[in-house]
């Protein structure tokens, strides 16, 4: 999708994120050198962890988020983790605050899916009658306003 065709974009950065992962990178390729003995082991386990702890770094250190004529779209970091709705699905909008029990990255809440990548400000859309789907965002006016311009028959909500 080129960027001519959109009617909002924002990029997130999920600073909790990389300064979590990074540093348990950092401290999982060193803490073998510091340990003794330095049994080989040691080095093959904490090295693999590492490697895991940078690509999850690379996968999930910020969230875009975009709206088109057609669908509201979401990535994860390097954007092999992404997510289009559809906006012939979407019957309403609403800003929430979601909470720490909430967390972060992509699960299933007693709210719905959440996709979140930092903060506790998100935009909960309904899709049908009975599905619910959280987006994180630190721009919940924007993404309002762009979903309300996309698809001016939504039905944005007011929070409780």
């Amino acid at each position: 999708m080129e960027s001519r065709d959109l009617i909002y974009q924002h990029t997130q950065t999920g600073t909790p994120a990389r300064l979590a992962l990074g540093g348990m990178a950092a401290i999982s390729f060193l803490l073998p050198t510091i340990l003794p003995g330095n049994p080989t082991w040691l080095f093959w386990g904490f090295g693999l962890l590492g490697i895991a702890l940078w690509i999850s770094l690379l996968l999930f250190h910020s969230l875009r988020v975009w709206v088109s004529e057609e669908e509201l779209g979401l990535s994860f970091g390097v954007g092999l983790v992404r997510k289009k709705i559809p906006l012939s699905e979407m019957t309403s909008a609403k800003r929430v605050k979601t909470t720490w029990l909430n967390g972060w990255g992509i699960h299933l809440t007693p709210h719905g899916w959440l996709y979140n990548i930092s903060g506790f400000d998100a935009i909960e859309l309904g899709l049908g009658e009975k599905k619910r789907v959280l987006i994180g965002t630190d721009d919940p006016e924007g993404l309002l306003q762009a979903l309300q311009q996309a698809k001016p028959s939504i039905c944005i909500l007011e929070e409780p």
